[in-house]
């Protein structure tokens, strides 16, 4: 990404970790939407004040919507935020460095970094929300393909940079795309499906996001929904029951596509 300068990464999910939400809290509502932030002076540093609460709550409501019409779906539960200052962010939730889900009890903690929330309208982003969209309407995902894949393919981005103007920006998928490809560096679908953990974080999870995007293109949303919960055989299965190809046949013809289309 040429000079580009990698700022937050977006987003470690935690299966396990208690996070701390002791008080005290603000509490925000609007629609299904409930945020919990930390009263002014809480901390050393900034808490959010009420523009931020407003525009912080606008942004994330405009998520689910767009969550919601690009997964067809119609998730309506209630959604509870909780953002932590920044200098309490990596003890209370192991991050200050973006945040993380509960998907089943519709929660998302997350880290407040006021110079980011100032320059971006939406410095949270969907990547959360489409954990828990996905996660509660689809059914619980079998592999980290789709499970990550699903929420870097909708944001259609991963991590932030610096641009040239100096804005801060998510870098798209196609960004990252096209760099992997001239540093030859592109995971196969048959190895995304599997996941090794020598695969870098940085590598997997933009390459996931490609590769579910270019099958809801190819095979449509409501088709590739159907193997958001199957595991590896299974979801090959499947596939060859809506393609009538075999897996490695797909996967030839996606990575066909990359060599043309980037």
């Amino acid at each position: 990404m040429k000079t580009n300068l990698i700022l937050l990464a977006v987003v470690i999910v935690f299966s396990s970790f208690k996070y701390d939400l002791s008080g005290p809290w603000n509490l925000t509502r609007q629609e299904n939407l409930v945020l919990y932030t930390r009263p002014e002076g809480f901390s050393k540093t900034p808490s959010p004040d009420s523009a931020d609460i407003c525009k912080i709550i606008s942004a994330q409501l405009q998520d689910i919507k767009k969550v919601n019409q690009m997964l067809k779906t119609s998730f309506n539960k209630e959604l509870r935020i909780y953002l932590f200052n920044y200098d309490e962010a990596r003890e209370k939730i192991r991050t200050n460095a973006g945040g993380g889900a509960k998907v089943k009890i519709c929660e998302m903690y997350f880290t407040f970094n006021k110079d980011l929330a100032s320059k971006m309208d939406d410095f949270i982003g969907m990547h959360e929300i489409v954990h828990i969209v996905a996660g509660n309407e689809l059914g619980y995902p079998s592999t980290v393909l789709m499970n990550e894949g699903y929420a870097n393919a909708v944001s259609n981005g991963y991590k932030l940079r610096l641009s040239e103007d100096g804005s801060i920006q998510r870098t798209t998928l196609e960004q990252w795309m096209n760099d992997f490809i001239a540093n030859n560096q592109i995971i196969k679908p048959s190895e995304l499906l599997i996941k090794s953990d020598k695969i870098p974080e940085h590598v997997f999870y933009p390459q996931a996001g490609y590769f579910v995007k270019w099958m809801m293109n190819m095979y449509g949303v409501e088709t590739t929904n159907t193997l958001y919960t199957l595991k590896p055989q299974k979801l090959k299965k499947k596939l060859f029951l809506i393609t009538g190809k075999e897996f490695n046949i797909i996967e030839k013809e996606y990575l066909n596509y990359l060599i043309n289309k980037l």
